[in-house]
């Protein structure tokens, strides 16, 4: 009989059984399934959440390093991996900046574990061409550290056939040349193969500040490969000449213009050297104007002495550019009485003390009387070493003996300026020191100043400073530059 059939007289109850989730058996595994659903989701949730957190401080670190804040990048990406001890990523790049702040064993130390990472297969979401391309960076960067700078060229040029458009290969094959040129310029004391590589390098530059720093490194060679040049004996005027026109194409710069312009005229190209001149002249006009114009002033005698009117009426029309030129540089009343030039012989600096990275600056130069008619009897001059726009050292020097007009033995002087004061790192920005030295012909508060050179050069390895002095408390001193972070950190 059907539950709801009624029958014929009194109706009965139907009678049921408990219902199957009220059952003891059915409840405990109803239990049990409900804690393993929540457990997994709690453990999902917890993963994302880890993982979202890992790729935000990472990239917080790509913009800290980015804009060149490395002490803070390390920091954010040290807290990373400690956190996440398998994360690839954070250790390529906390790699990356341990090498630019010059610690080379933790640098090490950080590459291997992403290679370690890299072998055990455990990375995350990432493609395999892209895991090979950084593990390769990260080979290439280790090869570097350890001075095999053949290997890690032959790694990353193999790679760049494949990839020509990746900014992160340029920067590493930048770094390779970089580091390679600078290793022949100080351990091997091969300037002429260090210029070969910084060529490299420089078809490999992505950033301004690495250009910056590379056209420094081949100033340095190129100084160092002159300096060399003239010590030799048999060096004739024509292979200096040569010389400084192949460094010009290399690195155009007004001081090796400026050379370029004393040999062309000891070799009597008069003209080629009022040229070069010019271009010196148009990259330094505040350096270069005065001597100009009185260069235009000496082949304009010379063409009206030859009756060439032509090129007499030619130089005037120069030395009236030159002349609005100069009064807009507030020199209209300035006119240099002698043809003056300064050279440095040394411009460098000597680390007192390893351990706090003290140093001295060390300078030499000469002065050398090129008019050819007239002695030099009273000369004064002001020398000023800077670095970062803060000047650093300044002093006054009078002239020991009169320059005799030029050809004679003592027409040139030279001068060593001893510096008998140390700086701290932080004093020396990135490495750079600047030198400027004028010149006067008068006494008194009213003497007119003459810029005779200007000239910028990394004296010291900025690598080097920044591993003395680890930046990690500098960097804690401004918390307001501090990115914001969602993990724990410890105090240090």
């Amino acid at each position: 009989m059907w539950p709801f059939q009624r029958s014929k007289g009194r109706r009965r109850p139907i009678r049921r059984g408990p219902a199957w989730y009220l059952q003891p058996k059915w409840q405990v595994t109803t239990i049990l399934v409900g804690a393993i659903v929540a457990a997994s989701l709690l453990f999902t949730g917890a993963l994302f959440l880890n993982y979202t957190q890992t790729n935000d401080h990472i990239l917080q670190a790509q913009q800290l390093m980015n804009e060149g804040k490395l002490a803070w990048a390390a920091q954010e990406l040290e807290s990373v991996v400690e956190q996440d001890p398998k994360a690839y990523m954070a250790w390529v790049y906390l790699g990356q900046c341990y090498l630019e702040l010059n610690d080379v064993d933790k640098a090490e130390n950080a590459f291997e574990s992403a290679m370690a990472i890299r072998r055990n297969a455990d990375t995350s979401t990432q493609s395999s061409e892209e895991l090979d391309l950084v593990s390769t960076l990260a080979k290439a960067k280790i090869l570097g550290l350890q001075n095999r700078y053949k290997e890690a060229e032959g790694l990353l040029t193999k790679l760049y056939e494949t990839h020509p458009g990746n900014t992160d290969l340029k920067a590493a094959l930048w770094d390779v040349y970089y580091r390679w040129g600078t290793w022949h310029l100080k351990n091997e004391n091969n300037p002429e193969k260090a210029l070969e590589l910084f060529q490299q390098a420089r078809s490999f530059v992505t950033r301004y500040r690495y250009d910056m720093t590379l056209q420094n490194a081949m100033t340095d060679a190129i100084e160092k490969s002159y300096d060399r040049l003239l010590k030799t004996p048999e060096t004739t005027l024509a292979t200096r000449k040569k010389f400084l026109e192949s460094a010009l194409d290399m690195h155009y710069s007004h001081p090796l213009l400026d050379r370029l312009a004393r040999v062309q005229s000891e070799m009597g190209e008069k003209e080629k050297a009022l040229d070069t001149l010019r271009q010196a002249y148009a990259l330094s006009p505040t350096l270069y104007g005065l001597r100009y114009v009185k260069s235009l002033e000496i082949a304009k005698g010379d063409a009206q002495k030859s009756g060439d009117k032509k090129a007499s009426a030619r130089y005037n029309q120069s030395l009236a550019e030159v002349g609005k030129t100069l009064q807009k540089n507030d020199q209209k009343s300035a006119v240099l009485p002698y043809v003056i030039a300064v050279s440095l012989n040394t411009f460098e600096a000597d680390i007192l003390d390893a351990k706090t990275g003290e140093w001295q600056p060390k300078l030499g130069f000469t002065i050398t009387n090129q008019d050819p008619d007239q002695t030099v009897e009273r000369l004064r001059l002001r020398v000023r070493l800077s670095s970062g726009g803060a000047t650093l050292f300044q002093q006054y020097v009078s002239l020991n003996q009169a320059l005799t007009p030029k050809g004679d033995m003592a027409s040139s002087q030279p001068m060593t300026i001893p510096v008998e004061t140390s700086f701290t790192p932080q004093q020396l920005k990135g490495g750079i020191l600047e030198c400027e030295i004028a010149v006067t012909f008068e006494e008194g508060s009213r003497a007119v100043w003459f810029p005779m050179l200007s000239q910028k050069k990394e004296v010291i390895d900025p690598a080097v400073l920044q591993g003395v002095n680890f930046p990690w408390e500098t960097a804690k001193k401004d918390d307001s530059k501090k990115p914001a972070s969602t993990l724990p950190r410890e105090s240090t």
